[in-house]
């Protein structure tokens, strides 16, 4: 079984990731919806640009699923901070355990529900008063069944091809899916500089992978958005969008379809951490 609390450094292993020099260590664990006794743990993907940042996948290394990040906002509030945002809408829950104080938090997400979360009181230093109630379990209790990956496909959907002729070209402050044929490009709001003006958000280069890419805001090692691209043709004869972030600031995703010239948009209002599936994109 995978309850019951654990003492000591972050643990190695595919299903932990350990961020923050290693002091913070994270764990994932989904359930499908439609179909009870599929669930399983999520698998960790660190990240090269980040320590603070991190990755999960539940059904296929392709397939991100989850982003969560650490940061260290004591200078604010002597807290450490939590965020995540998915690309999924299973249900799954998010243990961080802090190996230095032994305080735990599970966070929980609903079925089809693409919010993501911010937890600004997650954890303090050693001494630091507690604002949270802590959680000792590491993920879903179904007793006498031990938790396992599970071969399924999230969404139906599969990664697609560019069957279509067009072609993105990759830059900087432009992202390409789904074998170059979807363009991405972001731009956000800096709530300090005050003059309401976008500026366009980068892209991680190290971190594409096909069907999903990221996207830095203020600062390189700091991920901020997740997007994706799913070929969902032979379910409802579209391509599906979907998207997950770990900012609330305010942003403007446009996605082109380099085949058709087709160009959706999709805005996200400052304070809003809400991602969004759109299984008729394109």
């Amino acid at each position: 079984m995978t309850t019951g609390a654990f003492e000591g450094v972050c643990r190695e292993g595919s299903t932990y990731l350990c961020l923050r020099n290693r002091r913070f260590e994270l764990r994932a664990h989904w359930s499908k919806p439609d179909s009870p006794g599929e669930y399983g743990a999520g698998t960790a993907v660190p990240v090269d640009v980040s320590d603070e940042s991190g990755l999960f996948w539940f059904f296929e290394p392709e397939n991100i699923e989850l982003v969560v990040k650490v940061l260290d906002g004591r200078a604010l509030n002597d807290r450490y901070w939590v965020f995540f945002g998915a690309l999924s809408d299973v249900e799954y829950w998010i243990t961080v355990r802090d190996a230095e104080t032994g305080a735990s938090q599970t966070y929980h997400n609903p079925p089809r529900e693409v919010c993501g979360q911010k937890d600004l009181n997650a954890f303090g230093d050693p001494g630091a008063a507690s604002t949270g109630s802590t959680a000792g379990s590491d993920g879903p209790v179904v007793p006498g069944i031990e938790l396992v990956p599970m071969s399924a496909v999230a969404l139906g959907a599969t990664g697609g091809s560019n069957d279509g002729g067009g072609r993105c070209e990759t830059a900087g402050d432009r992202l390409c899916l789904l074998n170059d044929r979807f363009s991405v490009e972001v731009g956000f709001v800096d709530p300090n500089a005050g003059t309401g003006l976008e500026e366009p958000a980068q892209v991680i280069p190290s971190l594409r992978m096909g069907k999903t890419g990221f996207f830095w805001f203020f600062n390189s090692s700091n991920v901020e958005l997740a997007v994706k691209m799913l070929d969902g043709r032979d379910l409802n004869g579209h391509f599906w969008l979907l998207y997950g972030g770990l900012s609330d600031v305010e942003y403007e995703i446009t996605v082109t379809d380099t085949a058709t010239g087709r160009i959706e948009s999709y805005r996200n209002e400052s304070g809003n951490i809400c991602g969004k599936i759109d299984t008729e994109a394109f």
